[in-house]
């Protein structure tokens, strides 16, 4: 059955993926899976592509004080630049995408994530590996939350009174679609669908790839 399909006969189904709950995730056939180890045998490099890794092993004392700031702070700021400056240093095979994936649906742009994006440098790309090479983000847990809220806030009171009914509606909607672990939020899967998105807008094949998302979450 199409999306089409699915959206006619179930209509609760098109809404706002910040509100998507696993109940949409099931109607999809689409499942959250934990990863037992880091899978560095399988990720420690990519054909076609050239690290630098030599160079990068070198750990400073700069390198260091960054990887602690990006750990430690709590300011989305800081942690963004670090992170930055961790993964775009001179020489590295990743380049930081200044434009954020937007995540899109029937040819529309539905949602932009505050994701931080980093996909392979072109001065790192053999010409016949382009199209299969992995896209790494980075998202803050906390910038669902406060999106969320924010969609899910009253407006005031006509007469400067206590907009109770609509308030206890908004407390209710807010408690259906905040997930009880934070790694089954079902907006991680649309931040991972717009940034295989945003790699196969890049493609330069004409047939159907699959694309290779990396999602990096902080929750403090």
């Amino acid at each position: 059955m199409s999306l089409r399909s699915l959206g006619l006969e179930h209509p609760w189904l098109l809404t706002r993926p910040i509100f998507w709950t696993a109940q949409h995730l099931d109607l999809v056939k689409c499942r959250c899976q934990s990863a037992d180890g880091d899978g560095a045998e399988h990720s420690s490099n990519y054909v076609g592509v050239e690290t630098g890794l030599h160079a990068a092993s070198k750990c400073d004392e700069a390198s260091t004080e960054t990887a602690e700031i990006f750990a430690k702070t709590l300011a989305l700021r800081h942690k963004t630049y670090s992170l930055v400056s961790l993964l775009e240093y001179n020489g590295s095979p990743f380049e930081w995408a200044r434009d954020p994936p937007v995540f899109v649906f029937a040819k529309r742009p539905i949602d932009r994530s505050d994701c931080t994006v980093f996909h392979i440098a072109k001065h790192s790309i053999e010409e016949r590996h382009q199209d299969a090479l992995p896209i790494i983000g980075y998202f803050d847990y906390h910038s669902i939350i406060s999106k969320r809220r924010q969609k899910l806030t009253p407006c005031p009171h006509p007469c400067k009174g206590y907009n109770g009914p609509v308030q206890r509606l908004c407390q209710r909607k807010l408690f259906k679609v905040t997930p009880q672990t934070w790694s089954q939020h079902p907006y991680l899967v649309c931040a991972l669908l717009s940034m295989a998105q945003y790699v196969a807008l890049k493609s330069h094949s004409a047939q159907p790839n699959v694309h290779m998302t990396r999602l990096l979450v902080t929750i403090k």
